[in-house]
């Protein structure tokens, strides 16, 4: 390894001559030309690749005729250094071990090009810091998830078949992230990783009360993160442990707790403290912050889904209007959860004309109409009366388009399903 450079011209050479050795293994290596620092060593990898893309065979002979007709012979050594690759492979069967060593050296050597770019940006004062952080980010997270590149449409064709072989093993409906809402999981498969869910509707329908349940139900199955900018850490907590112990966050917050009531309060408390939920209640996040938040939680934590409450309270752009600024914030929760394969559920305020009588769809989000495009559901939540709260999927990337009902426990923040808490429906 070279210290100064980040590269291992061993592990390339050794890559190349298992190649040579058995071509086949080429079709099962997650690496591309770019990922080799020597630039002959990327010469013969694309020869390679162009061998085996026309169907010819992959040998000391092909690949220098190739190198030959590319006029790149002489500049990687002639047919001489070709036979000397497979001299100075330690074995052909750890070709998986090379490509390892040597997209790591990839890796960081694209994290020292980010920094540099980075160290200049925060140099350059007529530079948004935010968009240079961003940038930097997004660079890092690309360069972690593996080469981006496109790829033949049979490596995702093969990706579907052993997906649906392996559901097939042990088939569910529930094939996401159970939110605890039976009703919502039957309509969606659960939440699922990689998709951005908007739920909007009109003030004081409990948006965020029914999101943080599920999120609580969520955390039953796997770990996950909440960025609250409107309400604090302490309120969100206090109302779902409201609706766990039957106890009005009147009486919690004025301390008239009767002493029966305390077993079922501390019996809350120790639930919702163990479940794995990270907190951020800051009032100036930005999504780069979030992104960085959030690719710590899911490297130390394993975290697989976020809720935001909600979109327009981010603090990216402040000087730009509602429609550019929703844009942005839309582009980059998108990427978030897409980069990160994370879930995301997202609260949205509603504009005028949702505010209105009649149902208006996805026109009734606020802000940009990025939010509706880049989002893969979109829930509107409506009051059908007193206690009951309606869910229409007004956009559902893959599934139907439908509704449910949920009954508000009178008295207490929390939901229920109509069907199954009848006790408290309106009658």
């Amino acid at each position: 390894m070279n210290k100064d450079i980040v590269a291992n011209n061993e592990a390339e050479q050794a890559l190349l001559g298992a190649i040579l050795i058995n071509p086949n293994v080429l079709s099962k290596l997650d690496v591309t030309g770019n990922d080799f620092f020597l630039v002959r060593h990327r010469f013969i990898f694309e020869g390679m690749q162009t061998l085996k893309a026309t169907g010819q065979n992959i040998d000391i002979l092909t690949v220098s005729d190739n190198l030959d007709r590319r006029g790149k012979l002489k500049e990687t050594g002639g047919v001489a250094y070709i036979q000397e690759l497979i001299n100075k492979t330690p074995s052909g069967l750890h070709a998986d071990s090379y490509a390892s060593v040597l997209r790591d050296c990839a890796k960081r050597r694209s994290i020292i090009e980010t920094a540099g770019k980075m160290a200049t940006g925060a140099y350059d004062m007529d530079k948004n810091l935010e968009d240079t952080i961003a940038s930097a980010m997004t660079d890092i997270v690309r360069s972690s998830a593996g080469t981006g590149g496109a790829i033949p449409i049979s490596e995702f064709a093969s990706e579907l078949y052993d997906q649906v072989e392996k559901a097939a093993e042990n088939p569910k409906d529930i094939y996401g992230i159970q939110t605890g809402i039976m009703d919502y999981d039957n309509i969606t498969g659960g939440q699922q990783k990689g998709d951005v869910t908007i739920i909007t509707g009109k003030p004081g329908l409990g948006k965020s009360l029914f999101s943080f349940q599920m999120c609580c139900g969520m955390a039953e199955h796997e770990p996950g993160a909440i960025y609250g900018m409107e309400m604090t850490g302490l309120a969100m907590v206090r109302r779902q442990v409201s609706g766990m112990s039957n106890i009005t966050t009147k009486k919690m917050r004025s301390g008239r707790i009767a002493d029966g009531d305390w077993p079922s309060f501390i019996q809350a408390v120790e639930k919702i403290s163990s479940l794995p939920i990270f907190i951020s209640d800051a009032s100036d996040m930005t999504t780069t912050r979030m992104r960085a938040d959030l690719a710590r939680l899911k490297e130390a934590y394993g975290i697989s889904w976020f809720m935001v409450d909600y979109l327009d309270l981010f603090n990216d752009m402040p000087d730009q209007d509602i429609n550019s600024r929703g844009t942005y914030i839309s582009k980059q929760v998108h990427g978030i959860a897409k980069d990160l394969n994370l879930s995301c559920i997202a609260i949205q305020s509603m504009n005028k004309t949702g505010m209105g009588e009649e149902h208006k769809g996805m026109a009734s989000l606020s802000g940009s109409g990025k939010y509706s495009f880049d989002a893969d559901n979109v829930i509107i939540m409506t009051k059908v009366s007193d206690n009951i709260i309606r869910l229409t999927w007004d956009k559902h990337r893959e599934g139907e388009l439908i509704s449910m009902e949920l009954v508000k426990r009178p008295g207490f923040p929390a939901f229920g399903e109509k069907a199954r808490d009848s006790s408290w429906s309106d009658k």
